[in-house]
């Protein structure tokens, strides 16, 4: 240890009563009042931080996140795809003008006499469409309410403006004949 006040090093063996530093021998000042300004002292290495174990419970909270994230992904998606949601049970509905793609009747609501809103969901090659149509069955015609790829996105989605005439053999042919078949 260096004296603060003389800049005598310490020799080693130079220890005071019961093993303290003790005084200084050139100016009388005592070590332990002192900063500690050996070099020896200076040069050790920090003390080891323990990162390997900050990092594993890190990793092991990223982990746990990811597993519930995914669990619930499942969850919500089971739902939206199950037709729950849509209130009805699920038919299929044989449309031959696209042979291509697999078409489901979710639901089917009655909005008056002559008013009807069914809910379809298509799977094809390009992959799964939910929509929602109105379709009106005294003058044979129809609206898109909505259409998505999930059935969420399906009911924000902005309706037509108009209702258009339906053609017969399209598929908007045999929606409106499942929909307006128990009017």
């Amino acid at each position: 240890m260096r004296c603060v006040d003389c800049d005598y090093i310490r020799r080693e063996g130079e220890e005071g009563y019961k093993g303290d530093i003790g005084r200084c021998p050139n100016c009388g000042s005592y070590y332990y009042k002192q900063k500690r300004e050996c070099p020896a002292v200076a040069s050790a290495p920090p003390k080891p931080r323990h990162y390997r174990k900050y990092a594993l419970y890190f990793s092991i909270f990223i982990v746990v996140l990811l597993f519930l994230y995914m669990r619930l992904h499942s969850v919500y998606n089971a739902k939206s795809d199950s037709g729950s949601s849509a209130g009805g049970s699920t038919e299929e509905l044989n449309i031959p003008s696209d042979p291509a793609a697999s078409y489901t009747v979710i639901g089917v609501s009655r909005i008056d006499r002559r008013r009807v809103t069914i809910d379809t969901k298509r799977v094809g090659s390009s992959g799964v469409t939910y929509s929602r149509r109105l379709v009106d069955c005294e003058s044979r015609k129809l609206k898109y309410l909505g259409t998505g790829d999930t059935y969420e996105e399906m009911l924000i989605e902005r309706p037509d403006e108009n209702m258009s005439d339906v053609i017969y053999g399209s598929i908007a042919y045999y929606v409106l004949e499942r929909a307006c078949r128990e009017n």
